[in-house]
């Protein structure tokens, strides 16, 4: 470490960061004080004895061995630019850890088996002679007439300095240079006279020879400035030597421990390399026009800058080689370049930008090596980083349009042209080669000109960092395949080009349109479901489709009795598919089409078309279907002498018209006797009957309720009949009371509702009792496990000698099937309730005595018993009639 001199200040010591910089050399001779210091170096002890050495870099350039105060710089600093690519010299080993001995007083290895001292001079003796000795820097490259300061310690086996021990400094014979000064940490300090100090003592013996010992507190190496951050710290345990040299040559600096007893660790060499010579690095190169080449010189002297360091070599390294390379006559583009050092002492070497980056900054690493010779190694001696910019108008295409279209479609097309540079393009033209089978239908910026084959637009002067935007829709007549190319030119010789492929092609659509459920017999004045898919099988978005339905006008839409229904697709793309759905009535009795096309809207231009058809049926006539029920308000069908009870009549609509005006007649036996009627009765004693014949009309699945309330006055059995008649068709019902001597229990006693109400379950006391329908399930195959197919057969017949219409079957499943098929004769059927009930479509007549047959596959996943239940219904049955199976699946 170059140094003036060395005092120890009371200023407290920073541990962790520090600067180091370089002293003035008020004390060398005089042409010595003209050098100035070059370099520093320093020991910098972080969690250890950890050397750190670095070469003084003049950061000006002007001179590695500079007068003016010297900043420690890092070559390997990102902040300086790109990371250097190889160290100064070559990086001395790394000792080991070690850390100041700070307020320890137990010596932690250097005794195996004694245990703990307890005097502190023992342990510092013990610790001493066990330990390392540390030296730096090691290997260092100093200015002539420079002053170097190396620090040294000793580092016990517990890893921490170890104070007060005596350090020997020898000078080698053969070495230039001698020692100037050596670290005394109680220089100037008072000494009892009644104490003996029995410190190692500290003396310089000669040029060559010096004693020094390990301080035992902490202080600094100060410049005699009033900032600390140019001072040196010395800690705790660490001793240190200055020497210089008034010569070139090469100094070996022994540092010896005498008191350890390791006798391969207790001694370390440093090696300064003593040099005159003193370098110029280039300027940095703000801005030049692109293509031009830039000449870097760097100027290397010796003997105060007076004679030409001749032979010696400058390296020069693009550190992003994809903005420029060094050029050099008669050879190729490199982006390292070695350069001697001429007789002037200049190494001189041009540098270009690559043309691809007409706008860009190369960084340039600046190496200086003086090349090796009888008395020296090869040593690099400074590095620097510079840079240069090269500037130039830049012209970018951005384009953008369709790639496929459908003929009639129009297309927009944009293009920005941009000045990416900082200087301004001169005589900008923006131009559009069409293809033919494109016409233009609109431009936003109108062209200065129109040649036969596009547009042309001048702009003239474009400035830096400005951009135009141009745009154009065209219009395709037909099916072609082509490209639209933009051309983008300006001076000097700026030429940018580029195209968009564009295909012209049909779309392919699939139009299907199809009855719901695939029903295709509708009676009239029934609705009737149409699915219409579209689907796009091409390779390009077709845009706005529309789908028109066209129908017969015994088709006319259920929402405006219209014949034509349009809807419009926004687009589809490849491979997407759409549905849509519409609904219409059915008008006439007689076979109807409905037609489906898909076109593009606004074009006309037809893409798919589509007819499907249907029958209408002619409207079976709606007859009218009337259901009396009777319900009383006893638990049991039977009261005492004297009990009373309730009856009431429930009149329901099961049919699909209007049942007008219905008339319930009612006749009982002669031992009850009649208590209460509901309103609107003509009731006569002598026949015990009553009749309601001003009803009120009940609309279809509506109904209307009678009360009767009666009191037992004969034992015996007693009757009550009702038969209700409306437009033609009537129903009858009887109810049967036994009226007994006992008396009844607490649940045959009336309960006093008011007539016409009841507040317990009601009870049916007869059941129709003719059945025109019969339905029976026959399972084909009586074993059926886990995962099976089971296949049933359900049959129906007409046990009537009246014909029958609308016979529906419905079929409830156990849970854990699932329907495979169904065989019935062309049927449809319908699925609901979780997929369990399935509903076959209603046969439309049934003659007398006739019979009809299904078969249903289901998969059993269930394992346990259930049960498969069939229910039937007709026009003539108005109440199911069922039927069940039990099922039982093994596993």
């Amino acid at each position: 470490m170059f140094r003036q001199k060395a005092k120890f200040s009371s200023r407290p010591t920073e541990i962790n960061n520090f600067s180091l910089s370089t002293l003035p050399y008020g004390r060398l001779f005089p042409f010595v004080r003209s050098c100035l210091a070059r370099f520093h170096f320093a020991l910098m002890f972080l969690g250890g004895c950890n050397t750190l050495s670095l070469p003084a870099i003049d950061p000006t350039g002007n001179r590695i061995f500079s007068g003016a105060p010297l900043q420690l710089i890092n070559p390997h600093d990102p902040n300086n630019g790109y990371p250097s690519q190889q160290p100064a010299y070559q990086t001395p080993p790394k000792p080991p850890v070690c850390v100041q001995e700070g307020d320890k007083k137990l010596c932690k290895g250097c005794l195996s088996g004694k245990g703990c001292l307890a005097k502190r001079k023992d342990a510092e003796e013990v610790r001493g002679r066990c330990g390392q000795l540390l030296l730096t820097p090691t290997r260092i490259v100093a200015p002539v007439g420079g002053e170097v300061v190396l620090l040294a310690g000793v580092c016990g086996k517990d890893e921490y300095l170890v104070t007060n021990e005596p350090i020997e400094w020898m000078l080698s014979p053969k070495s230039v240079g001698e020692f100037v000064e050596v670290g005394d940490d109680a220089k100037g300090q008072r000494r009892s006279i009644w104490k003996k100090d029995d410190s190692p003592k500290v003396e310089k013996l000669g040029v060559d020879f010096a004693r020094g010992r390990t301080s035992r507190e902490t202080g600094r190496i100060t410049r005699g400035t009033s900032t600390p951050d140019d001072d040196l710290p010395i800690r705790k345990g660490q001793t240190w030597i200055s020497l210089t040299s008034t010569s070139e040559g090469i100094s070996k600096v022994t540092a010896l421990a005498p008191d350890s007893d390791v006798w391969d660790q207790r001694r370390q060499t440093a090696t300064i390399y003593w040099l005159d010579a003193e370098f110029q690095f280039p300027n940095s190169e703000p801005l030049m026009k692109s293509g031009e080449t830039a000449s870097l010189v760097t100027t290397v002297k010796r003997a105060d800058g007076v004679i030409p360091a001749e032979g010696w070599k400058v390296r020069y390294t693009v550190l992003n080689p994809e903005v420029a390379s060094f050029v050099f006559p008669g050879t190729e583009a490199a982006s390292v370049k070695e350069v001697g050092v001429d007789r002037e002492g200049r190494a001189a070497v041009g540098i270009q930008n690559d043309r691809r980056h007409p706008n860009g900054t190369a960084m340039i690493e600046i190496e200086i090596i003086k090349p090796a010779d009888n008395t020296f190694p090869e040593l690099p001696l400074g590095r620097e980083t510079r840079t240069v910019t090269w500037n130039a108008a830049e012209l970018q295409l951005i384009i953008g349009g369709p790639e496929i279209a459908t003929p009639l479609q129009p297309l927009t097309y944009f293009a920005t042209i941009a000045n990416k540079g900082s200087l301004e393009a001169e005589n900008v033209v923006l131009g559009v080669t069409i293809p033919p089978g494109l016409s233009v239908l609109s431009t936003s910026i109108p062209p200065t000109k129109t040649t036969n084959s596009g547009l042309v637009w001048e702009f003239g002067q474009l400035p830096g960092g400005r951009a135009i935007d141009v745009s154009l829709t065209l219009e395709a007549k037909g099916i072609f395949d082509g490209q639209i190319t933009f051309i983008a030119t300006g001076a000097p010789e700026l030429n940018v080009q580029k195209a968009i492929p564009i295909s012209i092609q049909q779309p392919t659509l699939l139009l299907q349109i199809s009855p719901q459920q695939n029903i295709n017999e509708i009676e009239v004045g029934n609705q009737a479901d149409f699915d219409i898919v579209v689907k796009n099988n091409g390779n390009q978005t077709v845009n706005d489709v529309e789908i028109t339905l066209q129908s017969d006008p015994g088709l006319q839409h259920a929402q405006d009795n219209l014949n034509t229904l349009t809807q419009v697709i926004g687009f589809l793309a490849p491979g997407q598919s759409t549905k849509v759905n519409a609904v219409f009535v059915v008008t006439l009795d007689k076979v109807l089409s409905i037609t489906a096309t898909a076109k593009s809207r606004g074009l006309g231009q037809v893409y798919a078309t589509q007819t499907t058809t249907l029958r209408g049926l002619a409207a079976t006539p709606k007859r009218p279907s009337v259901n009396l029920q009777v319900t009383s308000n006893l638990q049991q069908p039977a009261i005492r002498v004297g009990g009373e009870f309730e009856l009431t009549w429930t009149i329901s609509n099961t049919g699909p018209v209007l049942l007008r005006r219905p008339v319930l007649t009612l006749q009982h036996s002669t031992n009850l006797e009649v208590r209460s009627l509901s309103k609107g009765y003509d009731y006569r004693v002598e026949s015990q009957v009553a009749k309601w014949v001003n009803l009120p009309d009940i609309p279809p699945g509506n109904s209307t309720s009678l009360s009767v309330g009666f009191i037992g006055n004969v034992a015996g059995q007693a009757t009550v009949g009702a038969e209700v008649v409306v437009d033609g068709i009537s129903d009858r019902k009887n109810a049967t009371i036994d009226v007994g001597n006992t008396s009844p229990s607490r649940d045959e006693l009336p309960t006093n509702n008011p007539a016409g109400t009841l507040n317990k379950p009601p009870l049916i006391l007869n059941e129709p009792t003719e059945k025109r329908l019969s339905v029976s399930i026959r399972p084909i195959s009586n074993s059926i496990r886990k995962g099976d197919l089971a296949t049933y057969e359900i049959t129906i017949e007409n046990l009537s000698a009246k014909a029958d219409q609308r016979i529906a079957l419905s079929l409830l499943t156990p849970e854990g099937t699932a329907l495979k098929a169904i065989r019935a004769k062309d049927l449809q059927f319908k699925t609901s309730k979780n997929d369990r009930q399935i509903d076959l479509e209603p046969i439309k007549y049934f003659r007398p005595n006739d019979s009809f047959s299904c078969v249903v596959e289901l998969r059993h996943d269930l394992v346990g018993q259930s049960d498969l239940i069939a229910s039937v219904t007709s026009l003539g049955q108005t109440t199911p009639v069922t039927s069940s199976i039990a099922i039982q699946v093994l596993r």
